[in-house]
C-alpha cells in the first residue's frame, strides 16, 4: 500500500483583511488542514493576505477573475506530487459552463485531478480518469451551496476528494 498524502484545497476566499486571512489559516491548520503536505488555492484570494499564512507548507495559488492586483500569480498550474498530475485553475463563465471551460484549458494534459473554483459551489465528479474537484468557498457560499467549504485530496493507491463544511463560516 502506498503512503497517503493529504492536500488542502481552497478557492474563492475573497480576503481583503490580513487579520481575517490569519484567523482563517490558523483555524484550518488546527482543523481539517492539520496534516496536509501542500495547499492549493483555485483563485479569488483578492489580496496577498494569505501569502505566508501557512508557514512552511507548500502553497500553490492561481489567479482568479477578482485577483487583478495579484498578477504575479499564474492563470493556471500543473503540479506533480509523487505520480499524480494535478491541474489547478480558477475557471470562468456561468456556473453550468465552468467545468467545460476548465477541461478545455487542460485538454492536452494527462491529469489525474483538476482543481477549480469560480462558482463557490462544491463539486466532485469524474470525466474519464480525471477527478474534477471544486472545494467551494471557505468564506462565501452561493447558489446550491448551503455552507462554506474547503476540500481535502487524498493521494495514495488512488486519489479521493472530500469536502469539509464549515458551519457558520462567513467573512
Amino acid at each position: 500500500m502506498t503512503q497517503k498524502i493529504m492536500l488542502g484545497v481552497l478557492s474563492d476566499t475573497h480576503l481583503v483583511k490580513t487579520s481575517t486571512a490569519i484567523s482563517l489559516s490558523q483555524a484550518l491548520l488546527r482543523g481539517p488542514f492539520r496534516e496536509v503536505a501542500a495547499l492549493f488555492h483555485a483563485g479569488d484570494i483578492i489580496d496577498d493576505a494569505l501569502d505566508g499564512c501557512f508557514g512552511d507548507i507548500p502553497f500553490y495559488p492561481v489567479r482568479g477573475n477578482m485577483d487583478t492586483s495579484n498578477s504575479h500569480r499564474p492563470f493556471k498550474r500543473l503540479v506533480t506530487i509523487e505520480r499524480w498530475r494535478i491541474g489547478l485553475i480558477h475557471g470562468w463563465g456561468r456556473p453550468h459552463e465552468v467545468v467545460e471551460n476548465v477541461l478545455q484549458e487542460f485538454a492536452n494534459e494527462n491529469l489525474d485531478v483538476l482543481i477549480f473554483g469560480h462558482s463557490h459551489t462544491p463539486c466532485v465528479s469524474r470525466v474519464g480518469k480525471t477527478l474534477l474537484f471544486n472545494p467551494g468557498s471557505a468564506t462565501d457560499h452561493r447558489g446550491r451551496a448551503r455552507l462554506c467549504s474547503v476540500g481535502l485530496l487524498e493521494l495514495g493507491d488512488d486519489i479521493s476528494a472530500l469536502h469539509i463544511y464549515l458551519p457558520g463560516a462567513s467573512v
